[in-house]
């Protein structure tokens, strides 16, 4: 009878959870003065989140903020670029220094690259790196604080250029204007184990999607040129725990909207159905969370163009809260995800705010994120000292998180590659109630575990 209690009361409380979760400004509305384009978000390994814009109020040049817990602060001075800037992106290195690159109109707009020092933004080498005028340009610092830049060079015919800082200078990648033709929506990303990768809107394969891959040497095409259905346009990319390449694109061949392929077992597959937006599909990026889930922002159209967001769970795409998360309209929509406690953010500018920026999270109540209860068995439950995870569709799979939390959502513990023959130690848990998470890819099963000791 008590058991049966324990189960209701647990089954409510995880209900009022899912009822009570949703996407919270953080901080306020309008972070920004003015009008903020080309809005780019990072979280820091503490969990801060930065945010990134362009800034009208100061002249269109650059300015980066970050919430302290209670307000957006403005790291080092507004407007510290040198001129008007475009297409800027934010990184953070794992010292948690910041950097960005933008096309800098203060040097003809060519690539320019600043880092913050603690109390003032310093270039990173000299300013202007591009041959010519840099569309595109996105940064990547690597393990050991090497920043990787790469931008589509009017100076080369706009082909696309990748240069990395030695300390002192900053060295081509390869080949200067390593694509055979002009390259659009040009990112960079690394892997975890320091291999740079680059997507781009590849126009010597009929404007879709190409990703490489720097071996050393040369940039060596990832799978095969032109990936995509048709013309891709808003690419990004990203790389989970596994070395698993994800990009994400509005597909032309799929009525523009948003498609996510990913490349495993040396060939680029389709992630869930080709075209999974509602409507077109403007501003797409991605993020993967700690768990290797992978979740993508963009702007929908037939959803009054305003941001939603969804996540690739169970194997479908399930949408993160409300679908169309924002007041009205969005521009520039970035996402990423906190490594601390996986709970998503995203940064974008919007019509009823005049344009401004402003960041949103999405909150659970008592930290449990929403997920889709995928059914396994636990047993004893209630458990004493131990209790085994009994599933046979686990047991071949290595790779794997086991993570529990309590009832207020706290992590509690944590097991990575659990071997699901073994049983898991409780003897120091208290008596209570306990919800159990394993990811395994990108799924997520849970359960309900009551822990009970026999005094």
């Amino acid at each position: 009878m008590k058991k049966k209690i324990f189960l209701s009361l647990l089954s409510i409380f995880m209900l009022f959870n899912i009822a009570n979760s949703q996407w919270q400004t953080v901080g306020y509305e309008n972070l920004s003065e003015r009008k903020a384009f080309f809005t780019s978000i990072v979280i820091n390994s503490n969990g801060v989140p930065y945010v990134a814009y362009q800034d009208w109020k100061n002249s269109n040049r650059a300015t980066v903020k970050k919430f302290n817990g209670s307000d957006w602060e403005t790291v080092g001075a507004v407007g510290f670029s040198s001129g008007a800037v475009y297409f800027l992106t934010l990184a953070i290195d794992d010292s948690d220094i910041p950097y960005v690159a933008y096309s800098d109109f203060g040097n003809s707009g060519k690539a320019t690259v600043k880092k913050f020092s603690g109390s003032v933004w310093e270039t990173v080498g000299q300013e202007g790196i591009s041959s010519g005028l840099a569309d595109f340009t996105s940064i990547a610092v690597n393990s050991s604080g090497v920043p990787f830049v790469i931008f589509s060079d009017h100076g080369k015919s706009k082909k696309a250029v990748v240069k990395e800082f030695d300390g002192s200078d900053w060295n081509i990648v390869g080949v200067n204007g390593l694509t055979e033709s002009r390259a659009d929506y040009t990112s960079i990303v690394f892997d975890n184990l320091d291999n740079p990768l680059i997507v781009y809107k590849d126009f010597y394969n009929n404007g879709m999607a190409t990703v490489r891959k720097f071996n050393g040497t040369d940039w060596e095409i990832l799978g095969n040129a032109g990936i995509s259905a048709a013309v891709a346009d808003y690419i990004a990319i990203a790389i989970n725990s596994e070395r698993i390449t994800y990009i994400v694109y509005k597909d032309e061949g799929n009525s523009n909207r948003i498609t996510v392929k990913k490349y495993e077992n040396s060939v680029w597959q389709i992630v869930g159905n080709e075209g999974f937006s509602n409507g077109i599909a403007n501003y797409c990026d991605i993020a993967i969370s700690h768990y290797d889930i992978p979740y993508v922002v963009y702007k929908d159209v037939s959803t009054d163009k305003k941001a939603v967001v969804k996540r690739f769970i169970d194997d479908e795409w399930e949408t993160v809260g409300q679908s169309g998360l924002s007041e009205s309209a969005v521009y520039y929509t970035s996402i990423d995800i906190n490594k601390n406690n996986a709970v998503p953010y995203v940064v974008y500018c919007d019509n009823t705010n005049q344009l401004r920026a402003t960041a949103v999270k999405y909150i659970v109540e008592n930290g449990f994120l929403e997920i889709k209860k995928s059914k396994f068995n636990n047993y004893p439950n209630p458990a004493d000292n131990i209790f085994y995870l009994d599933n046979d569709i686990f047991v071949n799979h290595k790779k794997n998180k086991i993570v529990i939390f309590d009832i207020s959502g706290k992590q509690i513990k944590v097991i990575d590659n659990y071997d699901f023959n073994n049983g898991i130690d409780t003897s120091n848990l208290q008596n209570g109630f306990y919800v159990i998470k394993i990811f395994i890819k990108n799924n997520i099963f849970t359960d309900k575990i009551i822990i009970k000791h026999n005094f």
